[in-house]
């Protein structure tokens, strides 16, 4: 495929399998595109797929934009994607187990300076190994990473090979004590490791990365925005000495005091190998110290993790639901008896019933075990019937006994129109059942009582996620629309992982619309955003309207606005004066309803208003 675009999307799959290998695409917005597929019984991208992007400056490689409800997760492995113009090479935006291997991304012959070239955020064990990311610049740097995994428990990334960007990895936001960085070949960045504001990845022990450098321009190896406590639960412990290429000469902490990030450790450092053919991360050294999940996991069980932060009760809350997914997730009989216990204890809160509502969407989606398996029964009986009509079509060719052939495979097509018949039958039972299992999923999610924002959010993607489901139809309403662009425009420390989960329900209805959660959280984690963190809002006045509306945005720095319908369709657009701070916007020519105006900074959202228009 060549020029167009968009090049593959896969959409509305339920309980079936996708492979896609060996194509060739050169598009302008999506290379390959995957969204709202369930149950998939494997799901892949791989076997050298070649992608270029040269047409949308927020063009996406390849981006998965699936809920995680049953089924495997994808895995995007040996592809080449390199990037003329777009934000990123691979997007996987939601979901659990994702599988990023082998790839190569080449953002050298980018025409702008911000991008990331391996995003994962709100993906719980991903998998990001033996990639190859080539950033654009060699000397000098702007706003871009090489991976940046984010609100991502029990992630591994490892073996990768990151070079020529601002940050080499870059991770962002709650994740866990199982969440690994090891075997990473680091050169050639400002910061070679970046963990922001807020965030933390663990404690990771004799991991084995080679900071290989330089770090240019007043950078580090490695540096770490987070206060104190977060930079204690990310210690790095190290066999080796400063000023190696296992232990960087520059670290920073600029927010905290009196915690050493990295330290010496005796021991084995982990190494990479490489297998007959490719990469291959074998299993990471196990943690050897008790102590280095114990302090983590206290503080996200008893719902401390948020203290000393402005997201105080939230980041408790979204600590708590993060571990409860972790003991969900282990064997019962693995689990420890304070596991057990908190198991127990939180079944019943919000955290505990959230988690059962969408289990049972998602058992409502992969469906009734047994009906399933009939399904699978006869579509085996079905394919033999095909093989048993194939040969005897070949007899038929040779054979002088027609006469009997032809009774034969008459007889074949019966059974097989039969078969067919009953398969029908089953697909039929199978939707019914699914219907009354979201049906039940609904009621449960419907009630229940939250109280904080991340709960509430999750409450009400929960819900969408289930109608939309439950209809079959996977075009969003306006009001869907409306209430996911709430939730997908609030600060994911304050409004939790359904943030994530909105915006990446969003992205077939606005694929053009991204983020900046530095200035959405009023932080500056990064040094292109430090003169944002006082954010101030815009308004609209009248409002509603008839005629026109004025917009002011004075003090958010904001230089274009999009307005939108309430189908995410664009209506107008316009670049906005430094100078003037205010803006009439004409709404004469406009139908009565409500619309949607998002307000960017360098091509960054980073507020969003509704205009009502009466007549």
């Amino acid at each position: 495929m060549n020029s167009v675009g968009s090049g593959i999307l896969v959409f509305g799959n339920y309980l079936s399998g996708v492979s896609l290998q060996n194509n060739y695409i050169n598009a302008r917005t999506r290379g390959i595109f995957t969204t709202w597929n369930f149950g998939l019984t494997y799901a892949k991208i791989d076997e050298n797929n070649q992608i270029s992007m040269d047409g949308n400056d927020h063009a996406v490689g390849i981006e998965i934009a699936d809920i995680s409800l049953g089924g495997e997760g994808w895995n995007i492995e040996n592809n080449q994607v390199a990037m003329s113009k777009g934000d990123i090479a691979i997007a996987y935006r939601s979901g659990d187990r994702a599988k990023i291997i082998e790839n190569s991304v080449d953002m050298s012959p980018l025409n702008k300076n911000v991008y990331t070239g391996i995003l994962v955020e709100n993906n719980s064990a991903a998998k990001i190994t033996c990639n190859t990311v080539t950033g654009k610049e060699a000397t000098g740097f702007s706003n871009n990473e090489g991976i940046f995994v984010r609100s991502s428990p029990s992630a591994s990334i490892s073996c990768n090979s990151v070079n020529n960007n601002e940050r080499g990895i870059r991770s962002n936001d709650l994740n866990d004590n199982r969440y690994t960085i090891a075997g990473n070949t680091i050169e050639h960045h400002l910061y070679g490791l970046q963990v922001d504001e807020f965030s933390t990845i663990g404690r990771q022990e004799l991991r084995g990365n080679r900071w290989v450098g330089p770090f240019d321009n007043g950078g580090a190896g490695a540096v770490h925005y987070g206060q104190s406590k977060q930079v204690e639960n990310s210690k790095f412990y190290v066999n080796g000495t400063t000023c190696t290429q296992l232990w960087p000469c520059t670290v920073l902490t600029p927010n905290s005091t009196g915690v050493t990030w990295f330290n010496g450790k005796t021991g084995t450092n982990f190494t990479c190998t490489q297998a007959t053919v490719g990469c291959a991360a074998p299993g990471l050294v196990q943690v050897s110290d008790p102590q280095l999940h114990t302090d983590l996991d206290d503080e996200l069980r008893t719902g401390t993790y948020g203290v000393g932060t402005p997201f105080v009760t939230q980041l408790n809350w979204k600590g708590k639901a993060h571990y409860y997914n972790l003991v969900m997730n282990t064997a019962v009989g693995d689990r420890t008896a304070v596991q057990t216990a908190f198991q127990a204890a939180e079944s019943t809160s919000d955290i505990g019933k959230l988690y059962a509502a969408k289990l049972a969407l998602s058992n409502a989606v992969k469906g009734n075990p047994a009906t399933v398996s009939q399904k699978a029964v006869n579509q085996i009986a079905i394919n033999n019937q095909l093989a048993d009509i194939a040969a005897t079509n070949t007899a038929l060719v040779t054979s002088t006994a027609s006469v009997t052939l032809l009774a034969q495979k008459q007889s074949q097509l019966t059974a097989l129109q039969s078969l067919v018949s009953s398969q029908r039958t089953i697909a039929n039972t199978m939707k019914t059942e699914r219907q009354a299992a979201i049906q039940q999923a609904i009621l449960l999610n419907l009630g229940i009582t939250t109280s904080v924002a991340p709960a509430t959010n999750q409450k009400t993607v929960n819900s969408i996620v289930a109608e939309v489901i439950g209809t079959e139809n996977h075009n969003l309403n306006t009001t869907q629309i409306s209430t996911l662009q709430a939730i997908a425009t609030q600060c994911p420390f304050e409004g939790g992982d359904a943030v994530y989960e909105a915006r990446s329900i969003l992205r077939k209805a606005l694929p053009d619309v991204t983020f900046d959660d530095a200035l959405t959280c009023g932080i500056a984690s990064t040094r292109e955003s430090k003169e944002d963190a006082g954010i101030v809002s815009a308004t609209l006045y009248p409002n509603p309207t008839a005629e026109f509306t004025t917009l002011n945005y004075y003090g958010t720095g904001a230089t274009q606005y999009i307005l939108y319908d309430m189908l995410g369709k664009q209506i107008s657009t316009s670049k906005l004066s430094l100078d003037n701070q205010s803006e009439k916007i004409y709404t004469s020519n406009l139908n009565a309803g409500v619309y949607q105006i998002a307000l960017l900074q360098e091509n960054r959202i980073i507020q969003h208003l509704t205009l009502s228009v009466v007549k």
